[in-house]
């Protein structure tokens, strides 16, 4: 895989997908390439180990789709769209927790 990054913003937070913190995630499907930014609460495989009161549901991991980048504002179809299948990483995605 060799894009060419955005920005530096960009290109760290791809890296720190399924970590603590925000990662992006890129995915390619039958509508094409699509950019989620990711906000993880613990690390990746440790989402049962967070407990709250039993009553109240607690998210470890939240996402939202995005069409621009939020650190430089480039056009992220346009920038990374033809990258999309070799950036893809299903297992990071909340769709298979």
């Amino acid at each position: 895989m060799n894009p060419k990054w955005c920005c530096m913003g960009f290109e760290d937070n791809y890296g720190e997908a399924g970590k603590r913190g925000v990662g992006i995630l890129v995915e390619r499907n039958e509508f094409g390439p699509r950019f989620t930014l990711q906000y993880r609460a613990v690390d990746k495989g440790h989402e049962e180990d967070v407990h709250g009161p039993s009553n109240l549901p607690v998210s470890t991991v939240c996402e939202v789709g995005m069409q621009f980048c939020p650190w430089c504002g480039a056009n992220l179809e346009q920038q990374y769209g033809k990258h999309a299948a070799e950036m893809y990483r299903p297992e990071l995605s909340i769709s298979i927790l």
